[in-house]
């Protein structure tokens, strides 16, 4: 069954790119709602994105989503594009360099946006999308770089012994196409 998330969650501009945590109490997206960061818009009139978080209460219903503040958000597009199972990390692609970014909850707040490392964010590649195993010991990211099969190829990278993301490999013909292959999600 198909449920609309309504007007709580919902608005009358895109909202979209949602992410859920394992145990379905926070939910984040990415909108393009009027209040985004820098309140700028784009050539054909829409806002920039920004990321939004909600959280379901004690009742099951979502909460008023909020909007997550700077260093989060910046002046520029900024998407939410996965949340590790259990809600303690956030995934998000910054497009000012167009790179793919961990925000790690500290207490109450959000830490400041640590890149993923050079293994997974090319000097001069798209990082548009990732999604992290249940043990947080595997990604699955998607970049455009040389070596690939099409325009957009998946790709994975464990993590190392001292938390960075370790060389990434191309999951081969069997998963890319010579086409774009875009938004991986792991269950």
């Amino acid at each position: 069954e198909i449920k609309n998330l309504g007007p709580t969650i919902n608005s009358e501009y895109p909202d979209y790119v949602p992410a859920i945590s394992a145990d379905e109490t926070q939910l984040i997206f990415t909108s393009r709602r009027e209040n985004s960061t820098g309140g700028e818009t784009t050539l054909t009139g829409g806002y920039y994105e920004d990321i939004y978080i909600s959280h379901k209460d004690r009742d099951g219903n979502w909460t008023k989503p909020e909007h997550l503040p700077e260093p989060i958000n910046t002046e520029s597009h900024d998407a939410a594009v996965a949340m590790s199972p259990d809600g303690n990390s956030i995934f998000i692609y910054k497009s000012g360099d167009r790179d793919l970014y961990e925000c790690d909850l500290e207490g109450d707040s959000w830490s400041e946006p640590k890149s993923l490392g050079d293994n997974i964010n090319g000097r001069k590649t798209w990082e548009p999308s990732c999604t992290i195993t249940a043990d947080e010991k595997s990604i699955f990211f998607v970049s455009d770089r040389d070596g690939g099969y099409g325009g957009f190829d998946i790709y994975f990278s464990r993590r190392q012994m001292d938390g960075s993301w370790g060389p990434a490999k191309n999951m081969g013909p069997e998963i890319n196409t010579k086409f774009d292959d875009d938004g991986p999600f792991i269950h």
